[in-house]
């Protein structure tokens, strides 16, 4: 029977091939990029899910109540917890603390590598799975100047025999010696840590954490729970630990959050879990999902307005005995076969646009034709695609009833099928939806890129001050400017664009007794807002002439505000264990994402203290002042490699998620537009079709070709009208939802719905009228030959 049922489908394929080329085509590109974007959703939805115990993890955060902003969460939290809370709290089994840090230089001999890593206390390799492949995991950093470095790193270092001969070596890391005390496996891609070595970071914290402040949130800090513990009950316990410890922390709670969520669902807003990138998987998600419901769409709409073709076939296949079960298995086998043939262009299409898929995306993504999570996915998408595009016209096809097509009593045309009508409509909403997403965010990428950010951050070229610079910052910074081209120089603490370092430790003259807030803090030279061109509010700027100033300070205007000061100059400033007055309030300039609001901020003069030198340059002698920069960075360098940035690129990557959004949706718009547009093309070539001596009689009557074009196109215009009305407030409704999870968002202008619908019409208008101009123009004695 199945043979049968194969048998007929093929014939009714190659029988029937423009049709059939139609369905196949528009499966094929549906498929294709449902399936690079499934890809990439099981990618994500895997990151961090392969530890032991993971459902045992858990991350601390710390949210700070900073007025009138609200609650702020932070990732950090005070390094004294990685012994406080063990000690306190008996629920915890391990604990761990990790942080950061910049590209190291890793020597052996002749052989020298820029390497990224963690700084982490030994308890992180018991908290996650990073499994020891050399070494004892608990012993790693007993003794000092300790490293821990990947199966990769060591492979680098000592070459191929690097299991017999690694722990134990010395190397030199940025010019100091070290000893590698244990070998890691190589970290998982599907970790969302990525490091090659491990540095022992309780060297950068003094072992007695009662000596250091609780008002710095500087370490991310894990544990593990025991089992049977309750995470629910703990929180409640642990939330007010840096209130006891911190006088001044008394709007500081500690929250937790299961480590397997951190990637997803890293984003918080009141102190609450607020999305992430789980917003993206969600969005791709059900991309993928329109552009198969678009696809087979198409497959039902040309199979039922086909109906009237097959119509004897089933009068006849059921006078001879066959049952609505058989026709049904007839029918979806059919389909079953357009959905294989399809599935196999859309893996070798795939493979072609793979590359393209990983650039865009930033993931090294592949089928993988060995294991059995790629097949399931291919057979679930498969199964799902023939049962959507094929169950209707199944069950349609086979309740013909017998009498009535043997009569030819049956009648089927598109202006009668209100729910092939229904099925178009909902087609276009799906397209127009997609193609008012792809302008929406296009357009929020652009105004990014061109908001004024307080700063000037064009022609700005910065790198690390090398070590042997930082006891004569006048020389070095002297022996820069002599280079031409360089217009003016500085030395700040961090990229100013994106001030990691922030302290709830501050207090101030006037400070209410539970005022305390959360402080980005900036440290710099006297000539940081000369160079950034940023503006003064009030007060004045750092003077190189008042050696006083080294004690003083510069805030920004939200915090004035959150400081609720009247007139802030003068007042005095302690944190840190140091303090002075402030002597000027800075304009508000963007110190991080434009996901969030600006905070509070202070600049401390301390140029000893800072670690970036940044130059604003002549941009057409670039290539000179980098060469120039290198040079006389290497007198200074004592092995330390000399790498640079732009500070414009630096921004443009804090948006790479929204660029890719961006094109990806892009693609997601044409994709689903051609789609639907090879459904429309079908359809009125099948109406055109029917209407063939209809169009004869009219053309014979003195029916011009425009009356015959728009008597043909009517139907099908209004119903992508229709559709519009319903998709362009539906897309503003979501895209002014996205446009939320931006503290700074375009305006959501009347022009964007404008030119997405003007696009829908003139695409439908455009492929309609083809069909219907072909049909129009045909000589009309060749339809009415037989009359």
């Amino acid at each position: 029977m199945l043979h049968n049922y194969l048998k007929t489908a093929f014939r009714t394929i190659t029988r029937q091939k423009g049709y059939s080329l139609i369905n196949i085509m528009g499966l094929s590109v549906g498929l294709t990029v449902s399936l690079l974007i499934l890809l990439w959703v099981q990618d994500e939805m895997k990151m961090d899910q392969f530890h032991e115990d993971g459902e045992r993890v858990l991350r601390i955060l710390s949210n700070l109540d900073n007025g009138d902003a609200g609650i702020i969460t932070w990732q950090n939290a005070p390094y004294p917890l990685v012994e406080y809370l063990p000690e306190n709290y008996p629920e915890i089994e391990e604990i761990g603390a990790y942080d950061p840090t910049n590209k190291k230089q890793f020597k052996v001999g002749d052989r020298e590598y820029l390497e990224d890593g963690i700084f982490a206390t030994p308890g992180f390799f018991n908290v996650l799975s990073f499994p020891f492949l050399q070494g004892e995991k608990g012993n790693v950093f007993k003794e000092p100047n300790a490293v821990v470095v990947s199966a990769e790193l060591a492979a680098k270092l000592f070459g191929n025999d690097w299991q017999d001969r690694s722990v134990g070596k010395a190397i030199s890391i940025n010019g100091w010696d070290y000893k590698v005390t244990g070998i890691f496996a190589n970290v998982s891609k599907h970790s969302s840590l990525e490091f090659d070595f491990v540095l022992n970071l309780d060297e950068q914290h003094h072992p007695d954490s009662n000596t250091y402040p609780w008002g710095n949130f500087d370490s991310r800090i894990l544990f593990k729970l025991k089992k049977g513990t309750s995470a629910d009950e703990l929180a409640l316990k642990i939330t007010g630990a840096v209130q006891k410890n911190n006088e001044f922390a008394e709007g500081t709670k500690l929250v937790i959050q299961p480590f397997q969520r951190m990637y997803l669902h890293g984003q918080f807003e009141n102190g609450k879990e607020a999305g992430g990138r789980i917003e993206y998987v969600r969005l791709f998600g059900l991309a993928a999902l329109f552009l198969l419901l678009i696809a087979c769409i198409n497959f039902m709409n040309l199979a039922t307005a086909r109906a009237s073709r097959r119509a004897k076939e089933v009068g006849v296949r059921k006078t001879v005995g066959a049952g609505r079960g058989a026709l049904v298995a007839q029918f979806m086998t059919e389909a079953s076969v357009i959905t294989f043939i399809s599935i196999i262009a859309a893996v070798l299409l795939g493979e072609l646009l793979l590359p393209y898929f990983k650039e865009v995306s930033g993931k090294e993504l592949t089928f993988e034709y060995a294991g059995m999570g790629f097949w399931m996915l291919i057979g679930g998408v498969g199964i799902t695609t023939a049962l959507l595009a094929g169950s209707y016209p199944a069950f349609f096809l086979s309740s013909f009833r017998i009498t009535n097509v043997l009569k030819g009593k049956l009648s089927i045309n598109f202006g009668g099928s209100t729910f092939r009508k229904g099925l178009v409509v909902f087609q276009f909403v799906l397209s127009a939806l997609l193609v008012v997403c792809a302008l929406v965010v296009q357009n929020q990428v652009q105004f990014i890129k061109g908001k004024h950010l307080g700063l000037d951050k064009e022609n700005v070229f910065y790198f690390r001050t090398p070590p042997g610079a930082a006891d004569n910052l006048e020389t070095f910074k002297s022996e820069l400017l002599r280079t031409p081209g360089i217009q003016d120089l500085t030395f700040s603490s961090s990229n100013p664009l994106s001030v990691g370092a922030q302290t709830g430790d501050p207090k101030w003259e006037g400070m209410a007794p539970d005022g305390g807030l959360l402080f980005s803090v900036l440290v710099s030279d006297h000539n940081f807002l000369k160079t950034m061109n940023i503006s003064l509010a009030k007060g004045r700027d750092f003077s190189p002439l008042l050696s006083t100033d080294t004690m003083s300070y510069l805030i920004n205007e939200t915090a004035v505000k959150a400081m609720k000061l009247e007139e802030p100059i003068g007042k005095r400033l302690d944190f840190w264990g140091t303090g002075g007055p402030i002597v000027g309030v800075v304009q508000d300039f963007h110190i991080g994402s434009l996901h969030e609001t600006i905070g509070p901020l202070i600049i401390a003069n301390m140029p000893d203290e800072t670690d970036l030198t940044m130059l604003r340059i002549d941009p057409n002698r670039t290539e000179e002042i980098i060469a120039a920069s290198q040079s006389i960075f290497e007198k200074n360098s004592k092995g330390h490699p000399f790498r640079y940035d732009f500070l414009d690129d630096r921004f443009f990557q804090m948006y790479r998620s929204e660029q890719r959004t961006g094109k990806l949706s892009s693609w997601f718009a044409l994709v689903a537009m051609f789609i639907s547009c090879l459904g429309l093309l079908g359809l009125s070539a099948f109406i055109a079709e029917q209407k063939t001596k209809e169009i004869g009689i009219r053309k014979v009557l003195g029916a011009s070709i425009a009356n015959i074009v728009s008597m043909l196109s009517f139907n099908f215009i209004k119903l992508v009208g229709i559709s519009l009305l319903i998709a362009l407030p539906l897309g503003w409704y979501l895209m002014n939802g996205w446009l939320e999870n931006f503290a700074y968002r375009m305006e959501l202008g009347w022009w964007i719905f404008a030119l997405a619908g003007g696009m829908a019409i003139i695409v439908a208008v455009l492929t309609v009228g083809v069909q219907s101009g072909k049909a129009a123009l045909a000589n009309p004695v060749e339809s009415l030959r037989s009359e």
